[in-house]
């Protein structure tokens, strides 16, 4: 996680050492800043998004810095509470941007790389509000689970009476000229591998709290397997628990109010486990779930902690591997090389032991020669090849040839870069499941480069790989186009398999039997 700017800003001026765009600000302290003095960070809608507020000692003005170092600062906004004024807009070299004409209560800021000043034409009331507020600890580092007591004091510069609203816990006051209201918010922490930002909002001023988990606890779902489902929980620090999983179904009201529940156990020192969930649905689950990892409080009755959570998730599975009536070749997938490759490609059914029975296995049977570089799979037409939305994982089950051969795949976003995600050594005989991450700074819309690239992992050699039940992963909302939700219940009944042991992206759980290897 990133540290708050500020902290780098101030180091920056005491030690005269500082980085873009910090330095722009630094800058300004001697143009449209000179004589202001840090106070506080608004919310922003990332730690990548800042929001300051500078004010003069001695004075009642109150001025406003904003800018991003988002990877993608497309269409970024962020929201500061003023009261209606003319506000003219600075670059850090003093330079004219813009005039605002403000007529509302909440000025909304266009986020950019390069740090903009935005200067009221005289005293604002809300941007005083702002200023006189207590500024947040944070960040918090906390031992997890537990319930942490958050607390912000509000102040009123102003001559005339505040009316204090608070949503989140539900509060109102009224604070007199020259007074004072604290706020009291708890906020529940499991052990978040990512940093919590908690809001803490009042009089329409809106700080954030980062808290981080001292023995964090990550999940993470792969795309859905035959059956099942696999989790993966990594427990760095190696502190135990024992709690409960949960696989919630997510339909047009929320969370199923009765999630299949599973229990989990991690030992001391236990720092991965792996987890085969069974699920009594063949087909690829055509409705989002979002996975929980809770754990009871061991001092308050009732009480349950959420350990680690994913949001929503939904897999899509692309176009099915089938064959032509007539030559067996794949319909909607084509191959294409890259040097001296040579390579001949069919659709057939699934062998006996296949892991997703009845889907169609695509067989590549490859020859690289001297100079042979990679052999790559893609989808047939531009509209079979284009990607909804922004997946964040793909899957699909291998069967390897031992070849030391490698396996990838890639993205091509819309500035024409293609992401290939870190490719897998083919040291294994059999089926076995790969699953890849994409980065999440792809710009849409996506196209497939290739569903599946083999790469000559050195020299001469021939072989035979195929695959099959290719399918994508994606966290909502970022898919826009949802599937109904059928009613399909998750199989209580089976056993949790533990593959704790099992490298998480690649788990062999089927096998050929002896003859068809």
């Amino acid at each position: 996680m990133k540290a708050f700017v500020v902290i780098s800003l101030l180091f920056a001026l005491a030690s005269g050492l500082w980085a873009s765009p910090e330095e722009d600000v630094a800058k300004a302290l001697e143009g449209p800043l000179k004589g202001y003095r840090y106070n506080k960070r608004l919310a922003a809608p990332s730690l990548d998004d800042h929001l300051l507020l500078f004010s003069k000692p001695g004075t009642q003005d109150v001025r406003l810095v904003a800018w991003t170092e988002a990877q993608n600062p497309v269409d970024r906004f962020a929201a500061a509470p003023v009261s209606p004024m003319v506000f003219t807009v600075y670059d850090a070299s003093g330079k004219v941007v813009e005039t605002i004409e403000q007529t509302t209560y909440v000025l909304v800021v266009k986020l950019t790389p390069e740090p903009r000043i935005f200067v009221p034409e005289g005293p604002n009331d809300y941007l005083r509000v702002a200023a006189a507020a207590e500024s947040v600890q944070s960040p918090m580092t906390i031992l997890g689970p537990q319930t942490v007591e958050l607390t912000c004091t509000f102040a009123n510069p102003l001559n005339t009476d505040l009316f204090f609203t608070s949503e989140d816990p539900p509060k109102k006051a009224v604070i007199k000229p020259g007074g004072r209201y604290t706020m009291k918010k708890l906020v529940e922490v499991g052990r978040p591998s990512e940093p919590m930002i908690v809001p803490i909002d009042g009089l329409g001023v809106i700080q954030q709290v980062v808290i981080e988990s001292a023995n964090p606890l990550s999940l993470e779902v792969w795309p859905q397997m035959a059956r099942s489902i696999t989790l993966d929980l990594a427990n760095p620090t190696g502190s135990p628990f024992r709690g409960e999983g949960a696989i919630h179904l997510v339909t047009g009201d929320g969370l199923e109010p009765q999630p299949f529940r599973f229990p989990i156990v991690m030992a001391p020192k236990e720092h991965f486990k792996a987890l085969q969930v069974p699920l009594n649905y063949d087909g690829m689950l055509p409705f989002p779930i979002q996975v929980k990892v809770t754990q009871r409080s061991s001092t308050e009755l009732g009480k349950e902690f959420v350990l680690a959570e994913t949001p929503p998730l939904q897999f899509i599975q692309l176009p099915p591997i089938e064959a032509s009536e007539t030559e067996g070749l794949p319909t909607a997938y084509e191959g294409r090389t890259q040097g001296n490759s040579h390579w001949s490609m069919t659709a057939e059914l699934p062998p006996e032991g296949a892991p997703v029975e009845g889907r169609g296995v695509l067989v590549l049977v490859y020859s690289f020669k001297p100079g042979g570089i990679s052999i790559k799979i893609r989808q047939k037409d531009a509209a079979n090849r284009a990607v909804v939305g922004k997946p964040t994982g793909y899957g699909l089950w291998v069967f390897g040839d031992n070849s030391n051969n490698f396996v990838t795949c890639g993205l091509r976003d819309a500035s024409g870069r293609i992401y290939q995600p870190d490719p897998v050594k083919l040291d294994w005989k059999g089926w076995r499941y790969l699953s890849f991450r994409w980065p999440k700074d792809m710009r849409e819309p996506l196209h497939w480069d290739g569903v599946f690239e083999l790469v000559n992992g050195g020299g001469e050699v021939n072989g035979a790989v195929f695959f099959n039940n290719p399918s994508l992963l994606y966290e909502l909302p970022e898919l826009t186009e949802e599937p109904e939700a059928p009613a399909v219940q998750p199989e209580q009944e089976e056993e949790i398999v533990d593959r704790r042991n099992e490298v998480p992206s690649a788990i062999p759980i089927y096998n050929l039997p002896s003859g068809q290897q």
